[in-house]
């Protein structure tokens, strides 16, 4: 058991270095940079006097009227509320219209597809009575061709010997 306590410390003592190490590496980085690079270093000094600037701009302001700041602060917020809501309530309006319409839309491709569905069905009922007659159409020929077919054939036997006849 004690163990497991001096383990459990050493890795506490571990993990409080890691944030450690972090910032000694981003702070030695930035001092690299810094040192090596001469233009940005006026970069960073500027940025850092405006940004001291503003801040002892904005401390002086308050110290001079607290009451107007935070006036001005809830003011700003409140706007931003207020056109935060009338976008929140502009987009739910364009949601609602485009769902109805796409509710619309798909009510009548449904429609449009069941007059479909029942449009292929009447022609495939109608093709296949026009089979049927074809089917009828080809056994009336069969049976007349049998039938036929010894009667046209004495017909031609005649009629050649018609000819025959007539050139003698």
């Amino acid at each position: 058991m004690g163990q497991n306590y001096d383990y459990s410390q050493n890795n506490k003592r571990r993990g409080n270095k890691l944030p450690f190490a972090m910032v000694s590496g981003a702070l030695v980085g930035a001092v690299v940079v810094l040192a090596s690079d001469s233009e940005e270093r006026k970069r960073v000094k500027s940025g850092s006097s405006n940004a001291k600037n503003k801040i002892s701009s904005y401390a002086n302001r308050v110290k001079e009227d607290p009451q107007g700041v935070k006036d001005d602060w809830l003011g700003r917020i409140q706007r931003a509320a207020s056109i935060t809501k009338e976008a929140v309530q502009k987009i739910q309006e364009i949601l609602d219209e485009q769902g109805n319409q796409l509710k619309e839309s798909a009510q009548d491709i449904q429609n449009e597809s069941k007059e479909m569905i029942e449009t292929a069905k009447d022609a495939g009922d109608e093709l296949q009575s026009v089979g049927e007659k074809a089917s009828e159409a080809k056994e009336e020929l069969s049976s007349s061709e049998s039938s036929d077919h010894t009667n046209t054939s004495d017909s031609t036997d005649d009629n050649v010997t018609d000819i025959n006849d007539k050139k003698q």
